[in-house]
């Protein structure tokens, strides 16, 4: 399963293609990509590969204030789907250093007291905060 925003998506429909392409054809597939979570079933394989949309994955409330990220709550709707998954790819790290009206909380501030492993394809990097 890939979480994560528009990045993900991306991949999700790149390993799709991939996968398809390197099977002999015809290939049996079932698409749905109109699913509440999208899908890709390789049926001659029992191998499905889900795209779950989470721009931050944690949960997301309204305050006076304004929208505020619970970082100390993952994303609920989610989360009993991702342990169901044998594997999960999460990508949200474009979404964090936006600011102004498009990032709903103190940019960046909170990753400071985190080890944060940064996905950049195609090796990670580590990086220690302190």
């Amino acid at each position: 399963m890939y979480v994560g925003d528009s990045l993900s998506l991306n991949m999700w429909q790149s390993m799709a293609c991939m996968l398809h392409s390197s099977l002999p054809q015809p290939a049996n597939i079932s698409y749905h990509r109109d699913a509440p979570t999208p899908n890709v079933t390789f049926l001659d394989y029992g191998v499905t590969l889900y795209l779950y949309h989470s721009t931050n994955l944690v949960d997301i409330v309204r305050e006076k204030k304004g929208r505020v990220l619970k970082l100390e709550s993952i994303d609920q709707d989610g989360a009993a789907l991702w342990k169901t998954m044998d594997v999960l790819i999460f990508n949200t790290w474009h979404w964090w250093t936006h600011t102004g009206t498009s990032q709903p909380s103190d940019p960046l501030s909170f990753l400071f007291q985190f080890r944060i492993v940064f996905m950049d394809p195609p090796y990670y990097i580590h990086q220690e905060f302190i």
